[in-house]
């Protein structure tokens, strides 16, 4: 349908081959693109198609990771933050998704531990350094969550978040 209503547009455009070459395969790639919207229509069908394709694509499944969180299939998305740093061990955005996901389920020992592990990974995001801060002030180590509050807002002065953790 909408592949020839495209060819049949192209095709008045000139009738010389090199344009209906171009019709044809613009007409064929229209085609695919429409048979693959029914996967793109959320962000969980599109990434778990791309799990599913990809099964060792660290960033495929943190974005999957990511998904889930975002409706609360928690989970989930630890399986697949897990997956990701089995994949890639030094890949940080998955650690620091990882922490979030343990601190939304309420387990901060385990997010600590991973918002260190993005840190180290990636020591000028400043991310994991904001995240740890408000781990350790939920637990009542202020003094340490301060200094990591500080090391946020000197990795992004532009930032508001750290310095409103610091007030």
């Amino acid at each position: 349908g909408v592949a020839l209503v495209v060819a049949a547009g192209l095709d008045r455009l000139g009738r010389s081959g090199a344009w209906r070459g171009a019709a044809l395969e613009a007409s064929l790639f229209a085609t695919l693109v429409l048979m693959r919207v029914g996967q793109w229509r959320d962000g969980i069908r599109l990434y778990e198609g791309n799990v599913r394709q990809y099964p060792g694509a660290h960033r495929a499944r943190t974005n999957l990771g990511l998904a889930y969180y975002e409706v609360g299939r928690h989970d989930e998305a630890v399986r697949e933050y897990q997956a990701a740093i089995a994949a890639r061990p030094r890949y940080a955005l998955a650690h620091l998704n990882l922490g979030a996901c343990y601190r939304a389920m309420e387990r901060p020992a385990e997010a600590e531990t991973e918002y260190r592990t993005a840190h180290r990974l990636s020591p000028r995001d400043f991310r994991p350094a904001l995240n740890l801060g408000s781990v350790l002030a939920a637990r009542g180590a202020r003094k340490e969550a301060m200094g990591w509050f500080h090391l946020a807002a000197r990795l992004a002065p532009a930032e508001p978040d750290p310095w409103w953790r610091l007030a």
